[in-house]
């Protein structure tokens, strides 16, 4: 009987006819493989002599390696030419090559899914948050000062210098420490909620923009936190549970010009604010989230 090398030579059987075809066509693979990691060498090449950027390389090597893979039943074939070819590489290539390859560093200032038992957590920086447990400052202290507006915000001198105007200016009637942690408060409110508005702008998948008034396009003067005008959208961001009753207000007329307005609050609020957003018509949503200090 003869037996068959390749796809096109004559078998003596039924079975030299299949194993004459398997194996031609393994050599095929094996031969289209070799194929496409010289096509993936050539792009490598490329990339390392400049010709096309590091994203050209993804795009472009990954096809290759995947036709590659995709040429033979396993990937253990791939893999041995590719570990013996990369050590013949230029360094300069193999080094691009490995800080491309290396998995991108996670640079987010939040975790979590937003579901009550997995909720957003998320970092803000608060430089005043150091002062907490700072204590009265003496007379010596204060005698040193000038006007707050002299001093950086988030600084123990425009702590203290607040301090001194707080007692001077008639409304003196919180004690340091409750004034103190009132300011601290206060102080992180801005820092924090810029926070709280980068995460879920990146968990929900929205651009990073500044609030936008819709007065251009209703006339009524109003700022969303995500603004989609061509779709009459407007979502406005709350890491609390309050809603001011001035924007409730402006939010009820969007509403009923045709506009669909959308809260989305760090917990759940209250029955009356559910109620009232309920009866202007305005969508919300609770995506659970807390807050760290950075």
């Amino acid at each position: 009987a003869v037996f068959g090398f390749g796809v096109g030579a004559v078998p003596g059987g039924a079975a030299g006819a299949i194993a004459g075809a398997t194996f031609g066509l393994k050599i095929l693979g094996v031969g289209f493989t070799l194929v496409s990691v010289g096509d993936f060498l050539d792009v490598v090449a490329d990339w390392g002599e400049g010709k096309i950027d590091g994203q050209d390389l993804v795009k472009q090597g990954t096809l290759e390696l995947a036709l590659a893979i995709t040429s033979l039943i396993g990937v253990g074939v791939v893999g041995k030419i590719l570990q013996k070819t990369f050590k013949y590489l230029p360094a300069s290539w193999r080094k691009k090559l490995e800080e491309l390859l290396k998995k991108q560093e996670d640079n987010r200032t939040w975790r979590g899914t937003g579901t009550r038992d997995d909720p957003v957590v998320y970092e803000y920086s608060h430089p005043s948050y150091a002062f907490r447990d700072t204590p009265e400052p003496t007379a010596a202290d204060l005698q040193r000062l000038g006007p707050y507006t002299d001093y950086e915000p988030g600084t123990r001198e425009h702590l203290f210098a607040r301090w001194v105007e707080y007692q001077t200016n008639g409304a003196n009637k919180l004690s340091w420490e409750q004034w103190r942690n009132k300011y601290i408060t206060i102080a992180g409110n801005r820092s924090r909620g810029a926070a709280y508005e980068q995460a879920l702008r990146e968990l929900l998948g929205y651009p990073a923009t500044a609030p936008r008034s819709v007065k251009g396009a209703t006339g009524i003067d109003r700022r969303f936190d995500i603004l989609d005008e061509d779709k009459q959208l407007g979502i406005e961001l709350k890491s609390g549970t309050t809603v001011k009753p001035d924007q409730l207000a402006k939010d009820t007329k969007l509403v009923r010009s045709g506009w669909t307005v959308k809260y989305i609050f760090g917990a759940e609020p209250d029955a009356e604010t559910i109620a009232a957003l309920t009866k202007a018509g305005i969508q919300w949503q609770v995506i659970h989230s807390t807050s760290v200090v950075r």
